[in-house]
């Protein structure tokens, strides 16, 4: 059976846009016992705890899962870090319920949540849900160093820290070099540029030989990779997608030369209907399941796939790649570079009467020491699944967001770690409606609009629609 490997992102100047992740949860290796805990002040602290809390979990994800009963992943942990503390646990709760739950008393004191902070936190600041965190960050001196450098400010929306990373997913542009190999494309390097990306795809697609076809660019999900693809092409010309007058943001692409540079190229990418993916046909002729909506990648049919995290390596069992991968960040241009940078994190709900209790169980669920010594058990023993070591053969949801000793990784799981921390780097801006923007470029790509003429129509509904203030 084939074993999937999962990551969850960084500041976005504007999207509405959410990343997705598979339906499949981490998975748990049984690795040896932690080393003795250098924060005895901590265990203590947290012993002293008592109280009751209540946690929202977005969906079903087990990285929500903290022990509220016996049968959920970590209770045992929970139980012995924070043994006076009651967790109860609500999956399948969203922020939109929160009206309703307001108004029936049944609130959390906590919710977990998944996206780019800006887009996440807009509207929840706006009704007043969520609580600034600054003040208990401040208390704490430690607390805010243990990140990488910008994952706590990504947090900042209108001079206030909303929420707290647990993991980072980075959108990166994963490599078959295989398929390189057999095309006697030579391998690009991290560095790479968006027109050495233009080129590629169009040399690594050979659709002519029907025993042996390859495309430059395949199907992530359903429509959304092409937004991010855009966003790419954006930020390595330069486009911010705006300008100011008095204050104000004003949608600005018709205007913007880069941007219609960016659009153009973008399209040689993957205009005439996504040329660079098989079709339905194409698909069922070369014996492929059309059920599986990345069947392309996973088939080793496809060059290049673009993923919101490291989900998308594929290896076996053993944890071997399935075929040759390679993990590239967005490639870079005269503008720079940029990428859609997704995080599944945890925020206060303004409203709790429990602040205190909240904040501890976040701050302990944001830890390098909870990375490191949370467990479950498999098969009647310890398993810490969330750990990055020499015995790590699949990424939890996503990668820390503070460094790891790298040393302690193998091989390929260490080159693919350090790509998509590499890609996790670049904070990127996204369309502010990319579904209308994708229908845009599909016209323009079909000849039904012209390109400059199609920018003008979304700077004029993003503008009426006031979605940049």
């Amino acid at each position: 059976m084939k074993k999937f490997l999962f990551s969850a992102a960084i500041f976005a100047t504007f999207t509405i846009f959410t990343a997705c992740t598979s339906d499949e949860p981490p998975q748990a290796t049984a690795q040896p016992a932690p080393q003795e805990q250098s924060e005895t002040t901590a265990t203590t602290s947290r012993a002293d705890l008592h109280g009751e809390i209540t946690v929202w979990v977005r969906g079903h994800l087990d990285w929500g899962l903290t022990g509220g009963t016996p049968d959920q992943p970590y209770f045992d942990y929970f139980q012995q870090e924070f043994p006076n503390l009651l967790i109860n646990e609500v999956i399948n709760r969203d922020w939109h319920e929160l009206p309703a739950a307001i108004a029936a008393g049944d609130a959390p004191d906590v919710m977990f949540w998944e996206g780019e902070p800006p887009n996440v936190f807009s509207n929840m600041v706006a009704q007043g849900f969520l609580e600034p965190l600054d003040n208990f960050i401040n208390q704490d001196s430690n607390f805010a160093s243990q990140f990488l450098p910008g994952m706590l400010e990504m947090h900042r929306f209108e001079g206030n820290i909303y929420g707290l990373p647990i993991d980072v997913m980075p959108n990166a542009i994963l490599l078959n070099l295989d398929i390189f190999d057999i095309r006697n494309v030579p391998h690009p390097s991290p560095d790479w540029t968006i027109e050495q990306m233009v080129e590629l795809s169009q040399q690594l697609t050979n659709k002519s030989d029907p025993a042996s076809p390859t495309v430059g660019i395949v199907r992530n999900i359903e429509e959304q990779d092409y937004v991010r693809m855009i966003n790419f092409f954006f930020q390595a010309h330069g486009v911010q997608g705006y300008r100011e007058e008095n204050g104000v943001r004003i949608s600005n692409l018709s205007e913007d030369a880069n941007a219609i540079t960016a659009i153009q190229q973008y399209l040689a990418v993957q205009g005439n209907n996504f040329a660079n993916t098989f079709s339905q046909d194409e698909r069922i002729s070369l014996g492929l399941d059309t059920s599986v909506w990345n069947i392309d990648w996973p088939a080793g049919v496809g060059a290049m796939f673009v993923g919101a995290g490291p989900w998308g390596i594929y290896v076996d069992e053993q944890g071997a790649p399935l075929f040759n991968q390679m993990v590239m960040p967005p490639p870079v241009g005269s503008g720079g570079r940029g990428n859609y940078v997704a995080i599944i994190g945890k925020s206060m709900f303004a409203g709790s009467n429990n602040k205190e209790l909240a904040w501890e169980y976040m701050k302990a669920m944001t830890s390098r020491d909870f990375r490191e010594n949370a467990f479950t058990t498999v098969n009647g023993e310890r398993s810490y699944p969330l750990r990055f070591d020499e015995n790590t053969t699949a990424f939890g949801w996503g990668i820390p967001a503070f460094e790891i000793d790298t040393n302690r990784l193998q091989g390929d799981f260490r080159d693919w770690f350090l790509g998509f921390q590499a890609a996790a780097t670049f904070p990127g801006i996204t369309a502010t409606d990319p579904a209308t923007l994708l229908e845009l470029t599909r016209d323009v790509d079909s000849g039904a609009r012209q390109l400059v003429d199609a920018l003008r129509e979304y700077d004029d509904f993003v503008n009426a629609n006031n979605l940049l203030n």
